[in-house]
């Protein structure tokens, strides 16, 4: 008995004592160095970690490091700033070296500036050049509101809140210093190499647009005076020697309202009104003196005990609000709706040694939140370029957009001509009101007057309709 006892201790033990090893065995250390691929030379700082486990260590100043693994199956991450991140299994190595690729493929972009172009590495004016590939599928009516907050140091406002609405730029906030200084706080645009206006510059799609640079103070101090805002230089995409290409790119973009304003219906606008009447009326002009004064259901004043002889006109009645009960109009929630944008465009490319070409089209539209409100351009680009003759280079451009925008300018009493004055109106009309009863039309009230521009920018054409527009009043 006793010797059965003891064997089955001594085998528990065994068993223990050789799992015991086999942990520590895997629990270990591994060293190694961390280089750089391009040069060899070893990479001090790299943060080296197991994945997964809050294990940092840092190489030394050569690129050596050393750190406790705790399995064959842990995963070594190696991480710096300016390189790709790697990561390696453990398994069974105790040295493990590695080479970390630089991130910096960018350097070797080539920038546009004022006098030709530079590669990043060498630049060292300011120069912003916006990421085109992050904007490019953003259903934006024009190339200028496509590149908000692309780059720092470029400001774009507007160009939202209604279609076709034009924009404002700026660069590092400008400062105009003579009252009739033409250009403003406006930046100079060079398209091209041709200086051309803002216009112009929105008219372009982003599907067309090859680089985009942005230069700032001094960077742009070529351009002289007209400089002094900054300049957004633009090179469009010209044809590359190759199989023909064809590309096409489509979008829509829905714009509503995430919570709409809540209006009161009729009753209770009707309900309310009255009680701030009431209150009013017997509201205490002498701290603790009662007021004996307030207004009976048919709207007329009581003071002490004595009815007014006429009736406040702004009061309802009992009659007036039952009508309000079953009469009731929400006309901003009525007239508010989603408003779309579809983007379309498309190009082609390609050529040979001797001629080269890019042809592309564009259509976008854009409609409003409310009806009648909408904006569409069509564009066409093409651009051929031939090599007759060694160090002799002949190209041909071509361009032309045809855009309509249509627009209300709403003017209420007492108030400016503005865009915004459709939404305002919506809110002001009263939730009662009706434009026909039993199919007869109600009397108005005040006259909102709207001025409509249409307007087609080619060919070059303005015109203006103004319309008498009244809101209706019901009278009891």
């Amino acid at each position: 008995m006793n010797l059965k006892f003891l064997r089955k201790i001594s085998l528990s033990l065994l068993f223990i004592l050789l799992a015991s090893t086999i942990l520590f065995a895997q629990d270990r250390k591994v060293t190694g160095k961390v280089v750089d691929q391009a040069d060899g030379q070893g990479i001090p700082g790299v943060n080296v970690s197991i994945k997964g486990v809050p294990s940092n260590v840092s190489t030394n100043a050569d690129g050596i490091y050393t750190i406790q693994v705790k399995s064959n199956a842990d995963v070594l991450v190696f991480s710096y700033i300016g390189y790709i991140r790697q990561q390696t299994l453990v398994g069974t190595q105790s040295t493990i070296n590695i080479k970390l690729v630089s991130d910096n493929k960018d350097l070797d972009d080539v920038v546009i500036v004022g006098y030709g172009t530079q590669k990043k590495t060498s630049l060292t004016g300011s120069v912003s050049t916006p990421n085109l590939k992050s904007v490019e599928d953003i259903p934006a009516l024009n190339l200028t509101a496509a590149l908000k907050g692309t780059a720092p140091g470029l400001s774009v406002s507007g160009g939202a809140q209604r279609p076709g609405q034009g924009t404002t730029v700026t660069i590092r906030n400008p400062v105009v210093f003579a009252k009739d200084g033409g250009q403003g706080t406006n930046p100079l645009f060079v398209i091209d190499d041709i200086i051309r206006t803002q216009a112009d510059f929105d008219n372009l799609d982003i599907n067309e647009i090859d680089n985009v640079s942005v230069l700032k103070d001094a960077e742009a101090a070529i351009f002289g005076v007209q400089g002094a805002n900054g300049v957004i230089l633009i090179r469009t995409k010209k044809g590359k020697i190759g199989a023909p290409k064809f590309n096409i790119s489509n979008s829509l973009g829905v714009s509503t309202a995430t919570i709409m304003p809540k209006m009161m219906n009729s009753l209770q606008l009707g309900t309310f009104s009255n009680d701030y009447t009431q209150a009013s009326a017997y509201i205490q002009t002498t701290p603790g003196v009662p007021v004996d004064k307030f207004y009976d259901a048919d709207g007329y004043l009581i003071t002490a005990g004595v009815k007014g002889p006429t009736r406040l006109a702004a009061w309802y009645t009992p009659d007036e609000l039952d009508y309000f009960s079953t009469h009731s109009h929400n006309y901003f929630d009525d007239a508010f709706g989603p408003a779309y944008v579809w983007r379309t465009a498309a190009n082609i490319s390609g050529g040979n040694d001797k001629v080269t070409y890019f042809i592309g089209g564009d259509f976008v539209n854009q409609n409003s939140n409310f009806k009648g409100i909408n904006s569409y351009k069509y564009g066409l680009r093409a651009t051929v370029e031939a090599k007759p003759a060694k160090g002799l280079v002949t190209s041909l451009s071509l361009n032309t957009n045809v855009g309509y925008n249509r627009s209300y300018w709403y003017k209420l009493t007492s108030t400016s001509e503005s865009l915004d004055n459709d939404a305002a109106s919506l809110q002001n009309v009263q939730p009662w009101q009706e434009y026909f009863i039993n199919g007869n039309p109600v009397v108005m009230g005040e006259v909102i007057r709207v001025v409509m521009i249409t307007s087609i920018s080619s060919p070059s054409k303005i015109q203006t309709t103004i319309l008498e527009a009244p809101i209706p009043r019901l009278i009891f």
